[in-house]
């Protein structure tokens, strides 16, 4: 028996996975999450650190983290060659990924660290959720195709993703609002 093996999809996936970048992903989304709480306790005490650099900080942390996050599924789609939505486990990364895209948009925006905060606490979720489906062993094999067709299935399911990931925003920051206005009826 020959096997067609591609060397060098071979030593991504073995340097992929010594890396573990999803991991390292992880602990920035924390750091940034912890920060911003930090953030909003000084602010509540009306504690000013030379012009806010705390969510400057964040920011930095949480696009490094971000663009950590972005090479882990980049290098899953060129091991696989195919979307990162194909099994549970890279849906539900692919999920925190469009989660902190948008959030970053919105941070860039608003520049409040409200999108920072529901960006981070997505991610962080969704990072601990992956680990469970990690933990349970390969996490490169394929879901069973709804569509016929690998383009459509890959679309649709894409598709799909992204529209979760820009719900659970809209959610989160949702329940941030409700939240807010609760505490500020006083």
């Amino acid at each position: 028996i020959k096997y067609d093996v591609n060397i060098n999809k071979l030593i991504l996936e073995r340097a992929q996975n010594n890396i573990n970048i999803f991991k390292y992903s992880l602990v920035a989304y924390l750091l940034v999450f912890i920060l911003i709480l930090i953030n909003w306790i000084l602010e509540s005490f009306k504690i000013k650190i030379s012009s806010s650099i705390i969510p400057k900080v964040a920011f930095v942390i949480a696009l490094l983290s971000f663009f950590a996050h972005t090479y882990g599924i980049i290098t899953r789609m060129i091991i696989m060659e195919r979307p990162p939505v194909s099994t549970l486990y890279e849906s539900i990364i692919f999920v925190g990924f469009i989660i902190m895209l948008i959030s970053l948009i919105i941070e860039w925006i608003r520049k409040d660290t409200l999108g920072l905060f529901v960006g981070t606490l997505g991610g962080v979720i969704l990072h601990f959720i992956a680990l469970k489906y990690a933990n349970d062993g390969d996490t490169l094999g394929v879901l069973v195709a709804v569509l016929n067709s690998n383009f459509w299935l890959s679309i649709h399911v894409t598709t799909i993703t992204f529209g979760y990931g820009v719900s659970l925003v809209t959610g989160l920051m949702a329940h941030l609002f409700l939240l807010q206005s609760s505490i500020n009826t006083d």
